[in-house]
């Protein structure tokens, strides 16, 4: 096979071509423009996929995209169902998932060719089903509110919600991110009356006034409250981390509990294929990684904030528990050097 501008040029047939096609279009999108000529068919297909508002978090987009094809199985095993995730995309964009979905095979097996893309996609599938089953244990065990800070494109409070009932949520998140949702979720017809919008930039807003605003919104501080922070940590500095959870510490109660997503720090310093893929899209260099722990220093760092460390997560564990034995070596031999985690944490 030979390659030329991210297109296949060798003759595999009409259904491999179409599908390594879409791949193609998955991993060369910026600011909502193709950055790679991928000819008059994938020209226009990206900016159907890509929200209105531009200014809008580039990695929010990039894992919507993602979560856009978490309903089809990686192999014959299917980790997560996003059933709103497909929503995103449009007109030739919905042909080509469409595609992927009848022909899953061919996909993961040219998919599997760029470890950094396959590996993004791995885990943020696994990252979803572990957080839904916290969030759904949460539910069993009487939880009475949720809080998703930087929630960007969750669709929990959608998808769950025959589950969540009548818990509030309250989505904490950059305006110009949360705008862009909420118009998709109206063109969608779809809303639910228990979700709560808090218009939030973690870096430049107060953060001592978040439980103020939240407050306002309905929030009491007494209720079993969890609150979920995925693929936000990893973005924001260690002072505006550090900030964030005195603030939390202040607004949960005994029993409730925080889950997060965090990666190495030794991971984040080195040059690394899914930092590269990154930056290729054009997230990263907008949205860098700035900060992560060693597994080692995170249970004293939180400690010394009001927290204790209930359980700490690692890619492989979470790997080794939601997938089958053939992409448990897949996802192994994808991660190289790379490594994430998801911990649950509650007051001392």
């Amino acid at each position: 096979m030979s390659f030329s501008s991210g297109v296949m040029t060798s003759d595999l047939g009409p259904r491999t071509s179409d599908v390594f096609v879409s791949v193609s279009c998955f991993m060369s999108f910026s600011s909502g423009i193709m950055t790679l000529d991928l000819g008059p068919r994938t020209s226009d297909v990206f900016k159907l996929i890509i929200m209105k508002d531009n200014k809008s978090s580039k990695t929010a987009i990039w894992v919507a995209v993602c979560r856009s094809i978490a309903n089809i199985p990686v192999g014959d095993e299917t980790i997560c169902n996003n059933p709103v995730g497909i929503q995103l995309v449009h007109g030739k964009a919905k042909k080509i998932i469409n595609l992927i979905q009848k022909y899953p095979n061919i996909f993961w097996k040219i998919f599997g060719l760029f470890s950094p893309a396959i590996l993004s996609v791995f885990w943020i599938k696994l990252r979803t089903r572990v957080i839904d089953d916290i969030l759904l244990k949460f539910v069993e065990e009487k939880g009475e509110q949720l809080i998703i800070l930087g929630a960007g494109y969750d669709f929990r409070a959608e998808t769950l919600k025959n589950k969540l009932k009548d818990i509030p949520v309250f989505e904490v998140d950059h305006p110009a991110t949360q705008n862009s949702k909420r118009r998709f979720l109206k063109e969608l017809g779809m809303s639910s009356s228990n979700v709560r919008y808090i218009q939030w930039d973690f870096e430049r807003n107060e953060i001592s006034l978040l439980g103020n605003v939240l407050k306002n919104s309905g929030f009491d501080k007494n209720k079993k409250t969890l609150i979920i922070w995925e693929g936000v940590i990893m973005y924001l500095t260690e002072q505006a981390v550090s900030n964030t959870l005195q603030v939390l510490s202040n607004l949960m109660s005994k029993d409730s509990l925080l889950v997060f997503e965090y990666f190495q720090k030794e991971s984040i310093k080195k040059e690394n294929p899914i930092s590269r893929l990154i930056s290729k899209i054009g997230v990263q260099k907008q949205e860098p990684f700035k900060f992560g722990w060693q597994p080692e220093e995170l249970p004293g760092w939180f400690e010394n904030r009001g927290f204790k460390i209930e359980k700490d997560m690692n890619d492989e564990e979470i790997g080794n528990k939601y997938l089958n034995e053939n992409n448990r070596s897949k996802f192994k031999k994808v991660r190289k050097n790379w490594r994430f985690h998801l911990a649950i944490a509650g007051l001392k």
